[in-house]
């Protein structure tokens, strides 16, 4: 069976995911932020797509990607259906997003034919679920959101009860 990993488990698999893109001073600066950051870190730069997949899988909202004009994705979040974004970040914005990225322009896009399969299997659902449920702003804080969360891990933490 599994287990919903903990915040400290959650710092210490995004500090893993940095250390290969970071050199040795910045793996240092890395270590002492605080898990939360670390997380927002890991799915905001690295992992957005895992982040993403399983945001869209719970609410039914698009997977969308912004890009620079005819360029390849730099951050997948989606889009609910009033055409607001949400990402790791919480509520934000294409503005928001070019500020992040450092990008002076980017559109949304969206890709219908983006892999909901990238995912590697419910350890890693549960990871993301885990980190969703650890944030405390913008829609993972709203009960309804709560609800969903708390309705998936518990699908597949005891399938028995929930079938």
């Amino acid at each position: 069976m599994n287990t919903l990993p903990s915040l400290a488990e959650l710092g210490a698999v995004a500090l893993l995911s940095a250390q290969d893109l970071f050199d040795d001073e910045t793996c240092g600066w890395f270590a002492g932020q605080s898990d939360i950051d670390k997380i927002v870190w890991r799915y905001s730069r690295s992992d957005c797509d895992d982040f993403a997949v399983v945001l869209a899988a719970l609410t039914g909202w698009q997977v969308v990607s912004a890009a620079p004009p005819g360029g390849t994705s730099v951050h997948r979040l989606v889009e609910c259906p009033e055409g607001r974004l949400l990402d790791v970040t919480g509520w934000t914005s294409l503005e928001a997003l070019r500020l992040r990225y450092n990008r002076s322009t980017l559109e949304i896009v969206r890709d219908t034919a983006f892999s909901q399969s990238l995912l590697d299997g419910e350890a890693a659902e549960l990871e993301v679920l885990a980190a969703m449920r650890h944030l405390s702003f913008g829609a993972f804080i709203e009960p309804a959101f709560i609800q969903l969360l708390d309705e998936r891990i518990a699908a597949i933490l005891h399938p028995a009860r929930a079938a």
